[in-house]
């Protein structure tokens, strides 16, 4: 009894991670009818913020903008980002690029 619930936890676990690893490692298939902003930890808040070659550094940046409804901001996959981002209504907020999301603190 104790092996067939040790197993049937094992293979529980698996399929937890495996379930997990695929939420994670979902492509973000955003589609925005505005104007794209990108901020990265090696942006420049001076930068325009409309390419990931010329995106900003902080979410106060992010802040003063002003987004439109139909506008997206993506936050670089990988970075942190402190501050708390004052969301606009009708604006997309997501991630791009590859590895782990980003994170907000």
């Amino acid at each position: 009894m104790i092996k067939a619930t040790k197993e049937f936890l094992e293979q529980t676990d698996a399929l937890f991670e495996n379930r997990k690893q695929e939420i994670l490692n979902t492509k973000d298939e955003i589609k925005i009818t505005g104007s794209a902003f990108y901020v990265a930890n090696d942006g420049d808040d001076s930068n325009d913020g409309k390419s990931i070659d010329t995106p900003w550094k902080t979410i106060e940046k992010v802040n003063e903008a002003e987004l439109s409804p139909g506008d997206g901001v993506f936050f670089k996959r990988g970075d942190i980002f402190r501050g708390s981002v004052k969301a606009s209504t009708g604006v997309t907020y997501a991630a791009y690029g590859q590895g782990d999301k980003p994170k907000l603190y």
